[in-house]
């Protein structure tokens, strides 16, 4: 695994989802983009999601099931597809956004 990556969730309550801003290093070659994470939140950022990312000119890149769970003072997260865990990561929330780094299983 030579891949990397760190994202930024924030709650959009108006329209019920959540936000994303990420950024991924894989092979040496930086990539960013954004998100939206839309499902069902079962307290703050804990809960089950359908997210689609997006490069920075909007093209939409990928689609997973996202599972984001409260373990201590930290999160887990797991996005998944196919039933398959693709990518794990850990996270932290502070002032109201949800800090994760993650990487391909």
């Amino acid at each position: 695994m030579d891949d990397i990556g760190i994202v930024e969730y924030t709650m959009d309550a108006d329209n019920n989802r959540i936000v994303a801003d990420w950024h991924y290093l894989k092979d040496g070659r930086m990539a960013a983009g954004t998100g939206i994470a839309s499902g069902e939140s079962i307290d703050g950022f804990n809960g089950e999601y359908i997210v689609t990312y997006f490069n920075l000119a909007g093209k939409e890149l990928s689609k997973f099931n996202l599972s984001i769970s409260e373990n201590g003072n930290c999160f887990e997260l797991k996005w998944t597809s196919g039933g398959k865990t693709v990518y794990s990561g850990v996270g932290i929330e502070r002032n109201g956004k949800l800090y994760a780094g993650w990487r391909s299983r």
